[in-house]
């Protein structure tokens, strides 16, 4: 065979081997949820992931007080996630529901959906008793947060003809938030100091603090990191309310807190950014005069300004 020849079909095989199977075109498709159903973005994205699909048949049905037997059929022969030609249908079958109807589906959708982070997921879980056995069925595989929380939400606010309302969604979306609480008070840097000592935020103090801050946070210019000291009265001591406290005594707490600090800006960088030019010539001008720019603008330096954080 001649050399030009074997490489040409050296490069043909090459090419033919190199282009994807359908098995793997298949795995790179997704539905029209988008497009057939532009205003129920939650609906959308909660109909891909739950596990459960007849708890979506039932959230449709209550809330439309409509029968779909044929989207009832898909669901019971989904083993798990609807495939696509079945979310497909599914969204079809919303986009021709009154307008109240899938107003009110997305409404639900979306509550859902809040609920879908770890924090929202224990939440639901706690409130859940496997001893119960409709709870029992919903923690059974197939079993995933957000079919958990849908089963949870149509107890409360679509509840079968007759039964009685399961307030646990309320309880679950309550503590979802108090586990938020927790998480960021155990985490934050709250230290609670010696009393009877003023801290001092000097110079050197401040820089320690912003490289610190900066080494965490490494996103956050460190020249733009602002530490602010804040001094109130505690009154839990003079109302008796703290056990440490000596009766009348009165006591100052002082609080250090750190921020971010407006970026720096020129008058070039604000007036070329708008799309007509303003016709000032600069902040003092613009403002009417240098006083009235100083409430609200401070200047850094030569031609640098910032807004100030109070404003």
């Amino acid at each position: 065979m001649p050399a030009d020849q074997a490489s040409t079909t050296k490069k043909s095989t090459k090419v033919a081997t190199s282009q994807p199977s359908p098995k793997r075109a298949r795995e790179h498709r997704s539905d029209d949820g988008a497009n057939i159903l532009p205003n129920a973005e939650h609906l959308v994205s909660l109909v891909r992931k739950v596990a459960r699909p007849g708890l979506l048949v039932d959230l449709l049905e209550r809330a439309s007080a409509t029968a779909l037997p044929e989207l009832k059929a898909l669901a019971e022969a989904a083993k798990g996630k609807l495939p696509i030609e079945s979310r497909q249908a599914l969204f079809h079958a919303v986009s021709k529901l009154p307008a109240t109807s899938q107003y009110s589906i997305e409404c639900a959708a979306e509550r859902v959906m809040l609920l879908d982070d770890d924090y929202g997921a224990q939440a639901v879980l706690s409130v859940l008793n496997e001893e119960r056995a409709d709870d029992a069925a919903v923690l059974a595989t197939p079993s995933d947060r957000y079919s958990r929380a849908l089963y949870l939400h149509l107890l409360q606010d679509f509840p079968v003809q007759g039964a009685r309302r399961d307030e646990r969604f309320d309880q679950a979306e309550h503590l979802q938030v108090m586990h938020r609480q927790w998480k960021s008070d155990h985490y934050s840097s709250h230290y609670l100091g010696p009393k009877g000592v003023v801290p001092k935020t000097g110079v050197d103090v401040q820089e320690v603090l912003r490289t610190r801050i900066a080494e965490l946070f490494p996103k956050v210019p460190k020249d733009q990191i602002l530490i602010e000291q804040f001094t109130r009265r505690d009154l839990s001591c003079e109302q008796g309310d703290d056990d440490d406290c000596e009766a009348g005594q009165s006591a100052l707490l002082h609080t250090l807190t750190e921020g971010s600090a407006p970026p720096v800006m020129s008058w070039k960088e604000v007036n070329g950014a708008v799309t007509v030019n303003t016709g000032f010539q600069s902040f003092d001008d613009a403002f009417g005069d240098k006083v009235a720019r100083e409430d609200v603008i401070e200047l850094v330096s030569r031609g640098k300004y910032r807004v100030r954080r109070n404003t």
